[in-house]
């Protein structure tokens, strides 16, 4: 692809070939040729394959589909560019005050972690803007996010976890599990989480739902949730998701019918 830089590192490669090894031609087949149905629930959609109807969880799903396009767009993000730069600290702030980031008080202050948080990503901005077009400012600012699916915003609300775990649950010491944890967790960033209220979030959270892509403004609550399903992650997964077998596992796809034995049902009736 013309203006494509070539990624060589073993670490990225290794990322990508892991992925490939580990798919699962079943349900390989099953993603790439499904038929849309509808959406049963905000989280689940219905689709056939063949003549089977089947459930699948919408969250699960993206989240592995996002760690893919990373892995494999890796170097070449587009941009996701806050309309206000957003203070690092008052994100890590913002996810240390929330019960699921598991502060305690023996952890220590929450003003003194958020510090360490920024400082510890403000030290790492070259590496973060370079690889994964995540831009930060002078005054420890979040000015961009990659774009991993183009018309794709993922659910602002959960930003300030994202900066609080980039900093505490990616192994920065070691370039391919460095590489593999970030995906992992900006993966869980982006996965699916529709939002169908309008947000009503802290005034950091709200300025970062207010993001735009370089190319078109896409607000998370101006696009419904079966029409973001169909039509913008349903075509990527079926073009570009390798799904792994743990995909079929815990009730992530379920089958609910075969059409003929349920035709059959019906001519008894």
């Amino acid at each position: 692809v013309p203006g494509r830089r070539v990624i060589r590192l073993s670490s990225v490669i290794a990322l990508q070939k892991a992925i490939q090894s580990n798919q699962h031609a079943g349900l390989r087949d099953l993603v790439v040729n499904h038929k849309f149905v509808g959406c049963a629930t905000p989280s689940h959609f219905l689709f056939q394959h063949q003549t089977k109807l089947y459930v699948a969880n919408i969250l699960p799903m993206t989240e592995e589909l996002f760690y893919q396009l990373f892995a494999f767009d890796f170097g070449n993000f587009g941009t996701l560019k806050m309309q206000e730069a957003l203070s690092l600290h008052e994100l890590a702030l913002l996810a240390l005050q929330s019960a699921e980031s598991g502060w305690t008080p023996e952890d220590g202050d929450r003003e003194d972690l958020a510090t360490q948080v920024a400082d510890f990503l403000i030290s790492k901005a070259s590496m973060l803007s370079d690889y994964f077009a995540m831009n930060i400012d002078s005054d420890g600012r979040l000015m961009t996010l990659p774009l991993l699916l183009e018309k794709f915003v993922p659910n602002m609300d959960q930003l300030p976890m994202l900066i609080l775990r980039l900093a505490t649950e990616v192994e920065w010491s070691c370039e391919q599990e460095c590489f593999e944890t970030f995906g992992r967790e900006l993966s869980r960033f982006y996965a699916y989480r529709p939002s169908l209220l309008p947000a009503q979030s802290t005034d950091a959270a709200s300025q970062a739902n207010n993001t735009k892509s370089q190319t078109e403004t896409c607000f998370w609550n101006q696009r419904s949730y079966k029409w973001v399903t169909e039509h913008i992650l349903l075509p990527a997964v079926r073009s570009r998701l390798l799904p792994p077998s743990s995909l079929g596992e815990d009730n992530n796809i379920v089958q609910l019918a075969d059409l003929p034995e349920l035709y059959k049902v019906f001519e008894r009736c």
